[in-house]
């Protein structure tokens, strides 16, 4: 059974004096909550209805990887067709096979301009970050540009502890790549936490992502967590009346905003909400 949210006071008990910092970060940490149990209610809705889809693909996959098969049978002299193969095998996670597959690449073509780093990406996927690093390292000493290479460095590097190093990666990654994600922003904004960077640039990065991608869910649930962290409660309650506005079903939101908020003159200046 759910868990029912208990409703906020709207005034102190008899007896007990409360300063309006510690009321308003009960008001902000209660709705945070709040919406936070309405958004997992959504995903687990939506995840159910696309549960069979990766069954689907996977059978799609196998059949791809056999016709490729066939393919190169006819022509083992093509390096496209080892790289095409090597990548599904990836996707398939069929981790040695693909191995082999971009070591025939390298084999038939020891300069292809995008082999090493697939190989390594393939490498961390299976889990040996360690081993993609030192590749990363060459591939990206020679094509310093290349933005996907530079994403999967970043990831070998958090993946490693280097989070510092890690957050410098993504920052480039995103400065080039053509059509960013939700997710790379929350992993630039782990990362820069993981290395205790303040919440204003960990705030930077998530708010550069939803100026590109718009008002992701994802990206403001981070931001306001990282508000709601760092005590900036006027911040975080005008993230939450800017969610409340776009919101598809309004009523329930809308009232215990209304009926929680407190007013400014309750509040005073925002420097008032430190303690």
């Amino acid at each position: 059974m759910r868990e029912p949210i208990r409703p906020i006071r709207t005034r102190p008990r008899p007896g007990r004096r409360e300063s309006s910092a510690a009321w308003l970060e009960t008001v902000v940490r209660t709705t945070y909550a709040w919406a936070a149990r309405l958004l997992g209610a959504a995903l687990f809705a939506a995840s159910a209805c696309t549960v069979a889809t990766p069954a689907l693909a996977h059978g799609e996959l196998h059949d791809q990887i056999a016709n490729m098969d066939r393919q190169i049978a006819a022509q083992p002299q093509s390096a496209a067709l080892y790289l095409r193969r090597a990548e599904m095998r990836r996707i398939h996670r069929e981790w040695d096979a693909a191995d082999v597959d971009y070591a025939k690449v390298l084999a038939l073509e020891p300069k292809h301009p995008e082999a090493s780093w697939l190989r390594a990406r393939a490498w961390l996927e299976a889990g040996k970050a360690a081993v993609a690093l030192p590749e990363l390292d060459r591939y990206l000493a020679q094509f310093p540009d290349h933005a996907s290479a530079r994403l999967t460095r970043a990831r070998a590097l958090a993946t490693l502890g280097s989070n510092a190093q890690a957050a410098a990666d993504y920052v480039l990654a995103l400065e080039r790549l053509p059509q960013a994600e939700p997710d790379h922003y929350l992993e630039l904004r782990n990362a820069q936490q993981a290395a205790r960077m303040p919440p204003s640039a960990q705030l930077a990065s998530l708010e550069q992502g939803l100026r590109r991608l718009g008002p992701v869910p994802s990206l403001e649930d981070a931001a306001l967590d990282v508000e709601v962290r760092a005590k900036q409660w006027d911040a975080a309650l005008a993230r939450l009346d800017r969610q409340a506005a776009v919101a598809v079903r309004k009523e329930r939101w809308l009232g215990f905003m209304v009926r929680h908020r407190p007013s400014r003159s309750k509040i005073g200046p925002s420097n008032a909400c430190t303690r």
